[in-house]
């Protein structure tokens, strides 16, 4: 393709996203509060901003700063885009020391914590895994049991070291890298939250593909009013929570589906086998921070429900439902306070 059919197709994608954004911004007034509400697509989702105040200059200018930060974390930490700092620091020799961005830092130092929580089931090592299934996927041709085996010997958050002091990732094996689909996304989320607040926004919903945060109150005065989907019939909801000052993060394995050799998988790796999660249909974490909420959403959907129940239950201020299938039957186990949640 030419040089100028290139700009020309550049300037139509250009003027499309201009035009989305104009159709999805809608000011709606109720009594004297107003409510703007906008989508846009960015991280691979959907990510829409609901937020009201009595000035709508100012809704407008918090969301603008909202979508900015988001842009940004994506910007740095997609494993989609070549030139994002991930994808810069997978590619750099290894063994090896690197500086990182502030916002970096802060997802690597939570993933390491989430690691220990869990028990090292969330594991954000698992790049190499997650790109030998996406070759099976496009090949249509099963993995060999020794080619996982040899992965899984390569990675691991054990191979990973941070220098605190100057805000530095060491990578202690040649072979490690990572992906933060399971933390980053709820990471933009908080700090979209962050930005709306700054800008004199306290009421408001970010919503990134299913990971949510609840600041303040709905423009009825209440609670945030949020439906959880069922895995198994996804037009429609097996719960609905109310929520203020709160993160919901639902992880499916309806979501992101491959087929390889006629065998569906989800996309979410169990770091301790090398294959994907097959049990679990969903995971419902309530907690006061979306990027926590992401990670234990992502280790609920690799663990035993009855593990991952003992572990949400003993965090505080942090909530599981669990939907899993035994024996082809649908079961679901919910933490000791989820229901206290619940919409009555």
């Amino acid at each position: 393709m030419s040089n100028t059919k290139i700009m020309q197709w550049k300037l139509l994608v250009f003027c499309l996203v201009l035009l989305v954004i104009f159709l999805v911004r809608g000011v709606f007034n109720s009594h004297d509060e107003q409510t703007l509400k906008e989508m846009r697509i960015i991280m691979g989702t959907m990510v829409t901003i609901t937020a009201h105040h009595h000035d709508v200059g100012v809704l407008s200018n918090a969301i603008d700063a909202a979508f900015k930060r988001i842009n940004q974390i994506d910007a740095l930490m997609s494993t989609y885009k070549e030139e994002s700092e991930l994808s810069l620091l997978n590619k750099a020799k290894k063994p090896g020391r690197y500086p990182v961005s502030n916002d970096l830092w802060n997802v690597l130092e939570l993933a390491g914590r989430m690691y220990q929580q869990t028990d090292g089931v969330f594991d954000v090592t698992v790049k190499p895994l997650w790109d030998v299934w996406q070759l099976a996927a496009d090949t249509n041709k099963m993995p060999l049991k020794s080619e996982i085996e040899k992965i899984l010997d390569g990675i691991g958050w054990r191979h990973i070291k941070l220098h605190s002091d100057s805000k530095e990732i060491e990578f202690v094996s040649e072979s490690c890298m990572i992906v933060l689909g399971g933390i980053a996304k709820g990471y933009a989320v908080d700090v979209a939250i962050e930005a709306l607040r700054d800008n004199g926004v306290q009421n408001c919903l970010v919503d990134a593909g299913g990971d949510i945060f609840c600041s303040g109150v709905a423009p009825d005065g209440k609670p945030w009013k949020i439906g959880v989907r069922n895995p198994f019939r996804t037009d429609s909801l097996s719960d609905t929570v109310r929520l203020k000052d709160m993160a919901v993060v639902t992880s499916g394995n309806y979501e992101r589906m491959f087929e390889v050799e006629n065998q569906k998988f989800s996309q979410i790796i169990d770091p301790r086998t090398g294959y994907p999660t097959i049990d679990i249909a969903s995971v419902t974490i309530i907690a006061p921070n979306t990027a926590v909420a992401d990670a234990l959403a992502t280790a609920l959907m690799v663990m035993d429900t009855h593990s991952g129940i003992a572990l949400i239950n003993r965090m505080s201020d942090t909530e599981a439902l669990i939907i899993s299938t035994v024996n082809g039957e649908k079961k679901v186990i919910s933490s000791d306070g989820f229901s206290t949640y619940e919409s009555k």
